[in-house]
């Protein structure tokens, strides 16, 4: 039959069915990997930002298995002693980065192909256990293209609002702990056909979740909830419950003892905006509507929506926040009654965000999307079931239902396709966080350090300013304009950011350090050498301290010095070509030739195309061969 050439009959459609390969779980399967993994194909190309610059490239404990007693011992950040950020404790997350780097070094490609690879699986993992759920509570079958578990596992697959979930590295503890969440759930409910290893099994993936992130805690819920949503419980007899549900108490107890042990305290202490109990309240709603928003319609999607606190019950927002809870709990009610599956797709969509709101007021970051990963598996179940109940009561419409998830699967799939380019690079990314989130000033001083590094000075300072517009309390744009001033060679503006960052954050070896190359370019030498040794002591790591110390010292005339700041500088980065080039003039001033030689060549090899450290090396070859001239 040639379609393209004849208009298909009613009664030709079930011949046109039959060609069409039958939907067997394998081909379902497969099909949901290959969606989930070509439409993050795109962030293969993509490099670290953010917060991996930090958790990754900064991150020593990955590159040594000896740093696992470490890992699971400390707080997540542990591994940097600058860092006053103490409150979570994730150590599978430094395990996966572990891996990648053994297997792919620090290229970000592998990072995030590993990302990729895990939501696959947890795209895989949503639609075992719908299958497996809805095997026991619904009457439709699972043989058909349109089935509840495929319809849900590509809708999960595909959502836009997952981009910040799978494109960004520095978010894998979302993945895994949705992964090993699932698939103890899953073994969960295979475990009730009498196989006591998947039990076992199942237990054993909540302590992955666990170690993973705290959010995994919500699994008990989701468990019980199952089992009331098919009336086994909360659970027929006493000893029933405990038999089913104690162990994972257990191992909650287990991991809040290894958690406070690590951490030495259990919560975020400080907060940026200071909440009644009245305010933190209805700001949970507030945020339980945005989430709601972002599930339905996830457009004008942006990595940090800026929390602006409601503080009355007459403001516009708290009173549609109230009404979209009132709504959804309405619903929930009547699910309760009428559709127990519709009811547990519900409290998938609630009980794990319930940690997210506790979190409220302490940064100026609001909703986060890569915290709707797990709860959109919710969702996309309670779209699956509609649409099927929709189905199986008017077959009639079995084939609008198919165009009809066929136009939101491709615009899901064109929506995320294009957020991953936000997460290419810095600049795309604090670009387009800048121009949805403008009244933040973390943003702006952000964008305007990316400017700097990109050699864009002038824009540097327009976004510092507008940072210290925002903020003017805000050291770290003091500290971009004074390294801006210090490039346009302004040196005076410079030195006057430096010590107003200072002044507002007296520990900043980002302000000492930039502060004493200052003086340096203003010939202050003594306070240079100052400002320069106490960017040291703050940071020990500074190769280029010790580099512009050694160059301090030499125009004092002090060589051991000298030669200990070039040395260290060179231990802290070994390809650093000037501090060998520096190294090599050093020693050709004292007289000693081989050294100045073979530290010129170093940094010859290190830096092929920089001129000046071969016409120096062509000096001290001339030198030494007019020393040995001169002894014969």
């Amino acid at each position: 039959m040639h379609l393209h050439n004849q208009n298909i009959l009613p009664e030709e459609l079930p011949a046109l069915a039959s060609k069409i390969p039958a939907a067997t779980p394998s081909r379902l399967i497969c099909i949901i990997i290959s969606a989930s993994i070509a439409i993050y194909l795109n962030t293969l190309f993509n490099a670290f930002i953010f917060d991996d610059i930090f958790q990754v490239l900064e991150n020593q404990w990955i590159r040594d298995i000896g740093n696992i007693p470490a890992i699971f011992s400390q707080s997540v950040w542990g591994f940097d002693a600058r860092t006053s950020i103490l409150h979570y404790y994730r150590p599978l997350m430094h395990l996966i980065y572990m891996f990648n780097y053994h297997v792919f070094g620090l290229n970000p490609w592998g990072f995030h192909l590993v990302n990729i690879v895990l939501h696959a699986g947890v795209s895989v993992l949503v639609f075992l256990t719908a299958m497996q759920f809805l095997r026991a509570s619904h009457s439709s079958t699972f043989d058909t293209y349109l089935s509840p578990p495929f319809i849900a596992a590509i809708l999960f697959a595909t959502h836009p609002i997952h981009t910040e979930a799978v494109a960004w590295v520095a978010a894998v503890p979302e993945l895994a702990f949705t992964f090993f969440c699932l698939l103890s759930f899953y073994l969960y409910v295979r475990s009730e056909e009498g196989s006591r290893s998947n039990y076992i099994l199942s237990l054993v993936s909540f302590v992955f979740a666990l170690f993973s992130k705290e959010t995994a805690l919500t699994l008990p819920i989701i468990l019980v909830a199952y089992d009331y949503a098919l009336n086994k419980g909360p659970l027929r007899s006493l000893k029933g419950s405990v038999k089913r549900y104690i162990p994972y108490l257990i191992v909650t107890g287990l991991y809040l003892i290894a958690r406070s042990y690590g951490l030495r305290n259990v919560a975020p202490a400080e907060t940026v905006f200071d909440l009644s109990v009245f305010g933190h309240v209805i700001n949970v709603f507030s945020f339980f509507m945005h989430y709601m928003e972002k599930l339905l319609l996830p457009v004008h999607l942006n990595a940090r929506y800026i929390f602006h606190p409601i503080t009355s019950i007459l403001e516009t927002e708290a009173l549609l926040a109230l009404i979209t809870t009132t709504i959804f709990i309405i619903l929930a009610a009547l699910a309760l009654k009428k559709s127990k599956p519709v009811f547990y797709s519900l409290v998938l969509i609630v009980a794990p965000l319930i940690p997210t709101f506790y979190i409220i007021g302490h940064s100026e970051v609001g909703i986060s999307e890569r915290y709707l990963y797990l709860p959109s598996f919710g969702f996309v179940l309670l779209l699956a079931i509609l649409a099927d109940k929709i189905r199986v009561n008017k077959p009639e419409m079995t084939i609008g239902l198919g165009l009809v998830f066929a136009l939101l699967i491709g615009l899901y799939s064109y929506g995320t396709i294009s957020r991953n380019a936000i997460w290419k690079d810095e600049y795309t990314f604090f670009a387009d966080t800048v121009k949805k989130s403008p009244d933040s000033a973390i943003l702006h001083e952000a964008l305007s350090s990316v400017l700097f590094n990109r050699g864009d000075t002038d824009g540097c300072i327009k976004e510092a300013l507008q940072a210290l517009n925002l903020n003017p309390s805000y050291a770290a744009a003091h500290i971009d304009l004074g390294a801006a001033y210090n490039k346009k060679g302004w040196l005076d503006r410079s030195a006057e950011h430096y010590l107003m960052a200072l002044q507002l954050k007296p520990g900043s070896w980002e302000a000492s350090y930039g502060l004493g190359v200052t003086y340096l370019s203003l010939r202050r030498v003594d306070e240079a050498i100052e400002q320069l040794e106490t960017s040291l002591r703050l940071n020990p790591k500074l190769a280029d301290a010790h580099n512009n110390l050694g160059i301090l010292y030499d125009s004092k005339n002090m060589p051991d010095k000298v030669i200990e700041h070039y040395q260290t500088a060179i231990n802290l980065r070994p390809d650093y070509a000037k501090a060998y080039h520096n190294l090599g003039i050093t020693y050709a001033k004292m007289g000693f030739m081989d050294q100045a030689i073979m530290n010129l060549e170093t940094a010859i090899k290190l830096d092929p195309n920089e001129q000046g450290f071969r016409r120096n090396l062509q000096k001290v070859l001339e030198m030494k061969s007019s020393a040995n001239k001169g002894t014969r």
